[in-house]
């Protein structure tokens, strides 16, 4: 592993997570570590303890291996989405792989995960069922409202509680939606469409 950045300016954009790497490579996250530290992988860590690894040997990797190279791209908005109900889960995933929407994204089981996640994946929107994740979804929203790295990330939750009540309960982030009931498919279709033409990155 390198000991420290690139110098080249804008090299970093060529570099991404442990999280995202983990699911270009179909590994987990501790594995990616572990090729990190045996030099399968380049990459290095920043101040902050986070690893960043080369797309470059990512894809390496990829190709020794026979997998479909990604064109996954830093570059490209990331999407982050908490949802514990894996049928709607399904349907949220099925609905952005037939669109033509290119998009980085991850779909994360409860708060907790995704705040363990959340930094390597650093998503531009996140979208937060809250239902069924109790306390931890508290801490979460907690969480993020503190870190100024997502102080430009926009935050979709729903929830049966209005915004009052979620901020007696948590901080929120300042760029926050509080949409009532759950995350359905329908308003989601229509949120990634609209959010495709607006950032243009539609294939």
């Amino acid at each position: 592993m390198l000991k420290t950045p690139p110098k080249k300016p804008g090299a970093d954009k060529d570099y991404c997570g442990s999280l995202e790497a983990s699911k270009l490579l179909g590994v987990s996250v501790a594995t990616v570590h572990k090729m990190l530290d045996s030099q399968v992988l380049e990459g290095w860590k920043t101040m902050g303890g986070h690893r960043k690894i080369s797309l470059k040997s990512i894809r390496r990797i990829q190709a020794e291996s026979g997998m479909v190279i990604s064109n996954v791209s830093p570059d490209l908005p990331r999407l982050l989405i908490i949802l514990a109900d894996n049928k709607k889960k399904n349907y949220i995933n099925a609905i952005i792989e037939a669109s033509k929407v290119n998009i980085n994204y991850s779909i994360m089981d409860s708060a907790f995960e995704a705040l363990l996640g959340i930094s390597d994946f650093n998503p531009d929107v996140l979208i937060a069922d809250m239902h069924n994740q109790e306390m931890d979804g508290f801490r979460f929203l907690t969480a993020v409202a503190k870190n100024p790295k997502f102080k430009n990330m926009l935050l979709v939750i729903f929830s049966s509680m209005t915004k009052d009540d979620l901020k007696n309960k948590s901080m929120l982030p300042v760029r926050s939606i509080i949409l009532p009931n759950s995350l359905n498919t329908i308003w989601f279709d229509g949120f990634l469409s609209g959010y495709a033409k607006a950032k243009n990155i539609l294939i």
